[in-house]
């Protein structure tokens, strides 16, 4: 056994070395606005001494003045500093957008984008009221619409949060059903097995699922790209209104502007300023047989859409996702008038055996199965299979 006096020796004969941090910075990893800052200087770095570059400098440096004086003013380098004659120059280079920049953390507050101040100004709502929360993924797009819809969910904790939204993502689930026959999704080939599996496992995003939430709070919403400056607009099928919730699509993650009033709905006429000055967008992912849904006079109707898609939205648990491409065409649309075959036969359970009624329902989206009294899924019966298929083909 070592005695405390043999300790006290052996450890005064020790000499701490002080601990010394490298200067260069290549071992830690960099801010967001440490990387625009870095991004910035390389596009200025790459352009000639001619006129024309000369104005893109100039654009790019009052870019990164404006990022910088956002986040910190002590953090801008002096050559950063623009003088006042720059700011018209930039107004006047329409055909030059600098690459919008959103740094946020999550439940933190931001300003509405510069870009759409003119929109909210032209119904006269007060800028000072509004604001963008930021949230992340998984689930951004599920969250955003608990945070427009449900005005307690903004006071809950990080945990009830998560647990809320599975909830939530459930209850549109269990009203699949009912979405989907009330609103004919298999017009625009919505498949009510796939939306529903992805619903409850896994975490993605697309065409179909956002329009069946829409339909499901019954919400107007626009979903702006703040990248691209494009919109695209989401009615709901079994209301008219008048107002409509804005959220922000950064990248794969959906933001939703709010205000302190407590009621974030926008007035039509802060619709129609962005429909004049910005163009749409459609998002349907590359590859998907979905079809553009319109809304006309409160009635669901089937559309052609004359587009070639290069676009997918894929919300994913992972921070790494992959660039996307948002088509700048115009979408042609072109109603459709369909009419029902009255000759045509209903379904009878007498002349047709169960697997071929499973079949049939299987190419419809129609579930085969049901509910048991234990809580278990057994299979529908026969006559259960007719009355869905005449429902849905009648």
């Amino acid at each position: 056994m070592i005695s405390i006096e043999k300790l006290i020796q052996a450890l005064g004969h020790l000499h701490e070395k002080p601990l010394v941090l490298p200067n260069n910075d290549k071992i830690t990893q960099k801010t967001a606005i440490d990387l625009r800052h870095q991004e910035l200087l390389q596009e200025r770095s790459n352009h000639s001494n001619s006129q024309i570059n000369n104005s893109i400098k100039a654009v790019i440096d009052y870019t990164m003045n404006q990022d910088f004086m956002k986040k910190d003013k002590k953090t801008i380098p002096s050559m950063l500093d623009v003088e006042a004659e720059v700011v018209p120059q930039f107004n006047s280079m329409k055909s030059l957008k600098p690459k919008s920049s959103i740094v946020y953390t999550d439940n933190e507050v931001m300003n509405v984008p510069d870009c759409l101040t003119n929109a909210f100004k032209c119904d006269g709502y007060n800028l000072a009221m509004w604001y963008v929360y930021g949230l992340k993924n998984p689930n951004s797009f599920f969250k955003t619409i608990q945070m427009l819809h449900n005005p307690e969910f903004i006071l809950k904790s990080n945990t009830d949060k998560v647990n809320l939204t599975s909830m939530f993502k459930r209850e549109i689930a269990i009203q699949l059903d009912v979405l989907y026959k009330q609103h004919k999704y298999h017009k625009w080939n919505f498949n009510k097995l796939d939306m529903r599996n992805q619903l409850l496992n896994e975490g993605v995003i697309n065409y179909a699922l956002i329009v069946a939430t829409i339909d499901y709070i019954r919400k107007n919403v626009c979903i702006f790209d703040i990248h691209n400056f494009k919109f695209q607009y989401f009615q709901c099928a079994s209301v008219n209104l008048d107002t409509f919730y804005m959220i922000i699509k950064d990248g794969f993650t959906f933001l939703p502007v709010m205000t302190s009033y407590g009621m974030h709905d926008i007035s039509s006429k802060v619709l129609e300023y962005i429909t004049i000055h910005f163009e749409t967008s459609s998002m349907i992912e590359e590859g998907s047989l979905f079809k553009l849904r319109v809304i006309e006079s409160g009635v669901s109707v089937d559309v052609d859409v004359d587009i070639k898609l290069e676009s997918i939205i894929v919300e994913k648990s992972k921070d790494t996702v992959e660039d996307y491409i948002i088509p700048s065409q115009d979408i042609k649309i072109q109603p459709k008038i369909e009419s029902k075959v009255e000759s045509k036969e209903k379904y009878v359970e007498s002349k047709l055996t169960l697997s071929k009624l499973q079949e049939l329902c299987k190419t419809r989206g129609i579930d085969i199965q049901k509910e048991g009294k234990t809580g278990k899924m057994i299979m529908k019966l026969k006559k259960e299979l007719c009355d869905e298929l005449n429902a849905h083909d009648f």
